[in-house]
């Protein structure tokens, strides 16, 4: 691997785990490389718009062309594409919301979204990156993973449960054997 492309994208996930700001010494300690290192890392990052610099802290913070990015990684999946009208039907005929997700490493990741049909307030869930065993399509995934009963691989400091309170392999064999996961995830549920 090229280990500046690799010290960058270290530093993008950095700044993308949920601080909202962070400065030169906090991504320093973060990614376990020297201020210099990183200051220079941050230039580059910011003269292709992939980070941004506040005028006022000096604190870095994600740009506008890993939005660029990320939508272009929405556009360009089949399993999206393919979910976009029978998602909207399901969510219909079920009366709940619809999530089309992938799973990532651990994590499921939210391609499409279609929210429940009536008056609640819903949020937008699409990009959102959940562990795999803290949410119902999750355990889907999991039920129908390839490698069948080899588990996939918790997150590191997560309990083994599931939101439901069962194991995430019980849970994943329950919904192969059922042929759903039911439950709630996120803000907008997914049933």
């Amino acid at each position: 691997m090229i280990q500046s492309v690799e010290r960058a994208a270290l530093i993008l996930k950095v700044l993308g785990s949920g601080a909202p700001r962070l400065g030169v010494t906090e991504i320093a300690e973060r990614v376990g490389l020297a201020k210099p290192t990183v200051h220079g890392l941050l230039r580059t990052l910011a003269a292709c718009e992939l980070v941004v610099q506040d005028p006022d802290t000096g604190k870095y913070a994600l740009g506008p062309a890993v939005l660029q990015l990320g939508n272009a990684y929405l556009e360009g999946s089949e399993l999206r594409a393919r979910s976009l009208l029978w998602a909207d039907s399901l969510a219909q005929r079920v009366n709940e919301a619809v999530w089309v997700g992938t799973l990532s490493g651990n994590r499921v990741i939210v391609l499409h979204h279609v929210f429940r049909p009536d008056d609640v307030v819903q949020i937008l869930e699409v990009g959102a990156a959940i562990p795999w065993h803290a949410c119902a399509l999750g355990h889907a995934i999991a039920a129908h993973d390839p490698r069948g009963d080899e588990p996939i691989r918790r997150p590191p400091g997560s309990t083994g449960r599931s939101g439901s309170g069962s194991a995430p392999g019980a849970s994943a064999t329950a919904a192969r054997r059922s042929g759903s996961a039911p439950g709630r995830c996120g803000s907008g549920g997914c049933g």
